[in-house]
C-alpha cells in the first residue's frame, strides 16, 4: 500500500480526523510511562505518526513509525522524522525480528489492521513487540459503504476485471454480526488483559462527490498499482457526500 505517499499524504484526511479525535478521547485514559519507546503500526506517510506525537507524554525516548511500503518510509522520514521520530520498514504480519520483541511500551495502529489477510497474526505480534505491562490502542474499520460500493462495482461488467482486488480492500469484519466480540475473544486468546473493545459510528463529510469519487480512485490506486483508474461514475451529485462507517477501538494490555 502507499506507492504513492504524496498522493495518500492529499487525501488521507479521515485517518488524520479520526486519530486526532481518539487520541483526545483515549490518551488521557492510557498509563503512560515515563521514558517510554512507542511504535505506530502501519505510520503511512508519517502524518498520523506526527499528530500522534502531539498527544503523547514529551519525556518519551523515542517514537517509531513502521510501514510495509519502503516508499512510504522513506517519505515519512523526510517529511516528519526527526532525533526522536523516525520510520523503519516492518510487515506486522511477518515473524518479529528478535530485536523488536518486547521493547515497546505502548504500541498504536490507526486504520491499518482491517488491511491485513489474517488481523489476528497481527494482534499476536503486537503482542510480542510490547513490554509486559505495555498497553497498544488500536483502530480499525469494521463496516464502511466504501465496502459496498467496492462490491456493487464488482458485480458489473465493466468493474469484473478489478473484483480480485476488492476483497483485499474489504476489513474482514465488514459482514460480522458479533464483530465485537470476535475481537475479544481473538484477543483475550492471545494473553492480552484488561479489554476494551468499542465500535464508533464515525461520520465524514466530503466537499462533493467529485471528492468522493477522489478517494475511491485512490484507494483502487493503490491496491492495484495501476497507473490510471477512470470513469469512476456515482448516480447522484449532493452538493456533500456522506461517509458513515464504524470503526473499532482498542485499549488493552500485556499480561
Amino acid at each position: 500500500m502507499e506507492d504513492n505517499p504524496e498522493l495518500f499524504n492529499k487525501y488521507n484526511n479521515v485517518t488524520k480526523r479520526d486519530t486526532a479525535e481518539s487520541l483526545k478521547e483515549y490518551a488521557k485514559k492510557i498509563k503512560w510511562r515515563s521514558n517510554a519507546r512507542v511504535l505506530d503500526i502501519g505510520s503511512a506517510d508519517g502524518s498520523v505518526t506526527s499528530i500522534l506525537s502531539t498527544y503523547i507524554p514529551q519525556d518519551y525516548e523515542i517514537l517509531l513509525g513502521c510501514d510495509i511500503n519502503s516508499n512510504s518510509v522513506k517519505f515519512a522520514n523526510a517529511q516528519y522524522g526527526t532525533e526522536r521520530m523516525k520510520f523503519f520498514v516492518l510487515d506486522i504480519e511477518k515473524p518479529i525480528p528478535e530485536h523488536l520483541k518486547e521493547s515497546f511500551d505502548h504500541v498504536f495502529s490507526f486504520y491499518t489492521l482491517h488491511w491485513l489477510t489474517d488481523p489476528v497474526m497481527g494482534y499476536i505480534n503486537i503482542y510480542h513487540l510490547l513490554k509486559p505491562g505495555g498497553e497498544c490502542f488500536l483502530v480499525l474499520s469494521g463496516k464502511s459503504p466504501f465496502y459496498d460500493i467496492y462490491h456493487a462495482l464488482s458485480l458489473t461488467e465493466k468493474w469484473a476485471p478489478w473484483a480480485k482486488y476488492f476483497d483485499t480492500i474489504v476489513s474482514p469484519y465488514h459482514d460480522c454480526k458479533d464483530p465485537d466480540n470476535i475481537i475479544f475473544k481473538s484477543l483475550k486468546n492471545i494473553g492480552f488483559h484488561h479489554i476494551d473493545v468499542r465500535c464508533k459510528q464515525k461520520v465524514f463529510v466530503y466537499e462533493n462527490t467529485d471528492v468522493l469519487k477522489s478517494k475511491i480512485f485512490y484507494i483502487l490506486f493503490d491496491v492495484s498499482n495501476c497507473t490510471r483508474v477512470k470513469n469512476l461514475s456515482i448516480s447522484k451529485s449532493p452538493r456533500n457526500a456522506i461517509q458513515r462507517k464504524k470503526p473499532f477501538l482498542f485499549h488493552l494490555q500485556k499480561s
